[in-house]
């Protein structure tokens, strides 16, 4: 079990875990909240397979029960471009469907793929918190958030910046199956 330390900045956090920058070292500790070490056990299994495959997936270097330390990327998800306006470019979706083909060729079920999981600098992209990369079931969520963006997004008259709200809003309407469904 790790705790945090005082000198850890933190960057982000999520349903199951908060995530620190190290200092002196291009890296982040992942560590899981009490009673989510089934999903630490699910991501560091996803990243033994896929972690550090180039150029889509960050390395891992070290894990326990409730954490995983891996490469820092500094990036943007895909949510913050939102947010701040930033053109999203058709290849970038190409590249999310590149890293997707290639978990699925090493035998995992990419599952939870969505704005937030999403980092993006220049043209690359990492795919970040694989812990529902594993098991049995199909999520359309990545095919879904690629329909909205060739049939909303690409529109010229579709807006550029959104707000938080406004996606939390959609993002709560496609969880309750109202949208696509």
């Amino acid at each position: 079990m790790i705790n945090k330390s005082a000198d850890w900045e933190k960057i982000g956090e999520g349903r199951s875990a908060k995530v620190y920058k190290l200092p002196g070292v291009p890296r982040v500790i992942k560590v899981f909240h009490s009673g989510k070490e089934h999903a630490a056990a699910a991501e560091i299994a996803a990243y033994e397979v896929v972690g550090g495959l180039e150029p889509y997936y960050l390395r891992m270097h070290d894990y326990g029960s409730n954490y995983i330390v891996l490469d820092f990327f500094d990036g943007k998800t895909i949510h913050e471009m939102l947010v701040e306006g930033r053109f999203i470019q058709e290849s970038i979706i190409k590249h999310i469907d590149k890293a997707l083909a290639m978990a699925r060729q090493y035998g995992l079920n990419p599952k939870d793929v969505h704005i937030k999981n999403i980092l993006v600098q220049d043209q690359t992209v990492k795919l970040i918190d694989l812990a529902r990369f594993s098991g049995e079931g199909v999520c359309t969520r990545w095919e879904d958030l690629k329909k909205a963006y060739y049939h909303l997004y690409v529109n010229p008259l579709f807006p550029k910046k959104l707000s938080a709200a406004w996606i939390e809003q959609i993002a709560s309407q496609y969880k309750q199956g109202k949208l696509w469904g």
